[in-house]
């Protein structure tokens, strides 16, 4: 009997571990990885080579993770400006998080007024189809001081290939900087997960119907 409830809780935390979360797979997440055709920007797709970098510190910033992280420059352009991956085989309830800042530099008065601009950032999701799914994180010009890192998470719902994207746009007015690393290694903000006390408390119950089974018995 001892045997069969030894068994039974061994199953219940099996079932329990297989059903963590777990983090999806980025390819060269923390721009660490250098290629001769891509430089840092290994596994990602660069939309404009001018205006984007991969850097060890810029400013107040310093790497959330590793040696790099990426920078995106809007100085003088008003396109978007993007980099992006199609993340493979992710399955539902897989995570993928990461850290995104933005630093809007000028500013002034004219005319006695505040100039407002339209220098923005973000962090998007879109599915395999480039059918957009969620904007993760997003900031734009309001005052021009520079923004903390902000930690970006999301669960996929179903499983699919995924394609993330940073991206900047700028404004002609002033130059702004948008700065990504992808967390590959833990996540920033993780979803609550069952604690172990719940599960301790879940095999002392099991433990009790077994008590109360041999006692009927008798």
């Amino acid at each position: 009997m001892k045997r069969r409830v030894l068994v039974l809780i061994m199953a219940v935390m099996v079932v329990w571990l297989v059903h963590l979360p777990a983090s999806a797979l980025v390819v060269n997440g923390g721009f660490e990885e250098w290629s001769a055709d891509e430089e840092y920007f290994t596994g990602w797709t660069v939309s404009d080579e001018e205006n984007t970098s991969v850097v060890i510190s810029y400013g107040s910033h310093l790497p959330k993770e590793g040696n790099n992280f990426a920078l995106l420059e809007m100085v003088g352009i008003e396109t978007a400006v993007t980099i992006r991956q199609t993340i493979e085989n992710v399955e539902a309830g897989d995570v993928l998080s990461g850290w995104a800042a933005f630093s809007p530099w000028g500013g002034g008065l004219v005319g006695g007024g505040q100039v407002y601009y339209n220098d923005n950032a973000w962090v998007k999701i879109f599915d395999s189809g480039n059918n957009f799914i969620e904007q993760l994180w997003y900031d734009e010009v309001s005052d021009p001081n520079y923004s903390s890192w902000t930690c970006w998470n999301w669960t996929a719902s179903c499983k699919d290939d995924y394609i993330l994207e940073f991206g900047s746009i700028g404004d002609v007015s002033m130059n702004s900087y948008a700065f990504f690393d992808a967390n590959v290694h833990t996540s920033c903000s993780p979803p609550p997960v069952p604690e172990p006390a719940s599960m301790l408390l879940l095999g002392t119950g099991l433990l009790g119907l077994v008590g109360l089974r041999k006692k009927d018995k008798r």
